[in-house]
């Protein structure tokens, strides 16, 4: 293999890498505005069709209004009337998580995570072009 082509290729994943990091970090920065604006209140799973990891859950705003949302996975697992606390958005309550780390933050850390790899992998690459465990396959 041509030391262009492992070039490019380190390249392409050190881009890659820092365009999830950067990405994520943008989202990552809406999501502290919904926690620092966010109401905390109670909600109760009320369905669990999809396994305790994907529960439907159901809690009151401060007007008395009965929001129902799905929560998709990194959680504990909930079973049907299992209580938590939730967070959500007062001007839009259909807009709500619940209030612990996997929810909030689980999938901003494995984008992180993924990033940093890619850029960990394509700057080792870059910087050792022989590293044979790590191995570009850009033949024709």
């Amino acid at each position: 293999m041509q030391s262009t082509e492992i070039k490019i290729g380190s390249l392409f994943f050190i881009i890659v890498g820092i365009l999830l990091i950067v990405g994520d970090l943008v989202m990552a920065n809406r999501n502290l505005e919904f926690i620092r604006k966010g109401v905390v209140t109670e909600g109760v799973v009320i369905l669990t069709k999809y396994g305790r990891f994907h529960p439907d859950i159901r809690f009151n705003t401060t007007n008395n209004e009965m929001i129902t949302f799905p929560q998709n996975g990194l959680n504990k697992g909930y079973k049907v009337h299992d209580t938590m606390s939730v967070l959500y958005d007062p001007n839009h309550p259909n807009n709500a998580c619940i209030n612990s780390f996997g929810p909030l933050w689980g999938h901003y850390l494995a984008f992180l995570i993924m990033g940093l790899v890619f850029v960990v992998l394509g700057t080792i690459k870059l910087l050792y072009p022989n590293t044979s465990w790590f191995y570009f396959n850009f033949e024709k």
